[in-house]
């Protein structure tokens, strides 16, 4: 009866150090094929679009008075970049930083006189900061699918200036965040480029130029 108990523990034994063996293999041959690895770094500097500030501020803003006589925009972002280190080969932890700024410029001619010109000028920047979450789910040692999600914190202004009335308003909303789909193209081991797809900061699609190490 002991033998019998001895030789069974022996035998499971084995089996499980057996199991376990082939897990490591089977984890490691995944891992193998994917692009981006357990401890490694990427890093992405992207430029967006669109930007809405730029877009929308002259039809929200400026849509009561007199007619503008003309209009100039100038505007750039989202611009940023985001890191992330690889927990796994499937989970990784990471932050992303995103800039935009838009300034609407009107000019207009008074009501009263024809001959008095004056301007109103709406200045928005933003300056954000999102944790994030990754997921990735692809099998190939060139391509790196994921999906992100985190929420933050930003610096949002806007001033609203005008040379007749002089008024100057300025608010902060201090949440930022971002949910999106991303991939990263690696022709090279170490660099790419990408695309990532999504809504929050960053705008609604985004290129980059990709790093990983």
């Amino acid at each position: 009866m002991k033998k019998a108990l001895l030789f069974f523990l022996m035998i499971t034994t084995q089996g499980v150090l057996l199991c376990s063996a082939q897990s490591d293999k089977n984890l490691f041959a995944e891992e193998s094929i994917s692009a981006v690895r357990k401890g490694s770094f990427t890093g992405d500097a992207f430029y967006g679009f669109p930007n809405f500030y730029t877009l929308l501020s002259d039809n929200l803003i400026f849509t009561y008075g007199p007619q503008a006589i003309s209009t100039k925009k100038i505007g750039f972002g989202p611009i940023g970049g985001r890191v992330e280190y690889l927990l796994s080969h499937k989970f990784g932890f990471g932050l992303e930083v995103a800039y935009l700024y838009s300034r609407v410029e009107q000019t207009f001619k008074s009501e009263d006189n024809d001959s008095v010109i004056y301007r109103r000028s709406l200045i928005r920047s933003k300056l954000g900061f999102v944790p994030t979450f990754n997921y990735h789910f692809s099998k190939n040692s060139l391509f790196d699918f994921y999906v992100t999600g985190g929420v933050g914190i930003k610096y949002s202004k806007t001033v609203l200036e005008g040379v007749s009335d002089n008024y100057h308003l300025t608010f902060i909303i201090p949440i930022a965040w971002r949910l999106a789909f991303g991939a990263r193209f690696f022709p090279t081991p170490h660099l790419g480029f990408g695309m990532n797809m999504g809504i929050g900061q960053g705008g609604i699609i985004n290129f980059s130029a990709s790093y990983k190490f």
